[in-house]
């Protein structure tokens, strides 16, 4: 999970606008603004996706112990 992070984090958002930024170009801040906002509610999403799938399993997994 953390090599996806990493990957993630190379072609983020924000990596373009830096690049961008470091290259002279011209950046819309207020746009970069409320992409970013939206990057940052679609990352929490994914994040409780995944621990709610964790939790899943580890509950499924209980159960079997329980049961056996």
């Amino acid at each position: 999970m953390a090599n996806r992070a990493i990957e993630m984090l190379k072609e983020s958002r924000l990596a373009k606008v830096i690049s961008d930024i470091e290259a002279g170009e011209q950046v819309d801040y207020g746009r970069v603004a409320t992409l970013q906002a939206f990057d940052t509610a679609r990352a929490g999403e994914v994040f409780l996706a995944e621990r709610l799938k964790m939790e899943d399993e580890a509950n499924r997994q209980m159960e079997e112990i329980l049961n056996e």
